[in-house]
């Protein structure tokens, strides 16, 4: 009975020191309960630190919805926005660049990421995690290379500095994990990053189409290993390090 008296109150103490560092430590963990930490919900599906921009919140979430529909077809992901119009609500959520997606559950937006460009990329960050599982946050089924090129491809990211050829973009497809990424992007060089990662997205595009694009997001989507769909498709297995790259919108075809 002693043992099980102790067992408890070490379960009551833990369960104290985790709720209080809860509250306590800021950090992204704060979207589950955004209003617990001064954000008001407008919709169901946002939240935000400024009512009174509300209205171009909505319209900016709408904006990303037309975009990713017209490329994804009809969106299954259904994300939480929290939109933090002030330096202080990044901070207490931590975030620390213009806007970050946790899975396909939540999108988190900072002062620099409320425009039409970065919400669009976070959207389709949304959309592509929503074919995968948790699971894939450690070791995702799509890798980070591809995410990021997609959601830059997607949001029409004119910031980025595209390679001239398929030999100076290869680098990125060892950027498979999240961790991967994080380790080579900096404050100064990710221009570069996503730019090499953006022109082998196009190079995928300007080898076998935007149906060998939709063919391989599909594919993996229904299990199929990326490298393997990726390899499979005419002309895509950058393998032809001089060719060059073409950044080139793709004709949508989705309703």
């Amino acid at each position: 009975m002693h043992s099980l008296n102790r067992i408890f109150r070490g379960l009551t103490l833990i369960s104290i020191a985790a709720g209080l560092m809860y509250f306590a430590l800021p950090g992204q963990h704060r979207a589950l309960t955004p209003q617990l930490f001064g954000l008001t919900q407008v919709q169901p599906n946002l939240f935000i630190d400024d009512v009174s921009r509300s209205a171009q919140a909505l319209d900016l979430i709408a904006q990303a919805d037309r975009t990713n529909r017209a490329f994804f077809g009809p969106l299954e992901a259904t994300p939480t926005f929290l939109f933090c119009y002030s330096t202080e609500c990044a901070d207490d959520f931590g975030i620390h660049t213009s806007g970050l997606t946790l899975r396909d559950r939540f999108i988190l937006l900072s002062p620099q990421g409320i425009n039409p460009m970065i919400v669009t990329h976070e959207r389709a960050h949304a959309e592509l995690h929503g074919f995968g599982s948790w699971v894939d946050y450690f070791d995702p089924i799509y890798p980070m290379w591809f995410d990021e090129g997609l959601a830059s491809f997607i949001s029409a990211d004119s910031r980025l500095v595209i390679p001239h050829t398929v030999g100076e973009a290869i680098w990125t497809t060892d950027l498979h994990t999240w961790r991967d990424w994080g380790a080579v992007v900096t404050r100064e060089n990710w221009p570069q990053v996503y730019g090499a990662s953006l022109g082998l997205v196009t190079d995928i595009i300007d080898q076998s189409g935007c149906s060998g694009l939709y063919k391989l997001i599909q594919d993996v989507r229904n299990g199929a290993d990326f490298d393997v769909v990726l390899g499979e498709l005419p002309g895509t297995a950058l393998d032809r390090m001089d060719r060059k790259l073409h950044v080139k919108p793709c004709l949508f075809t989705r309703s």
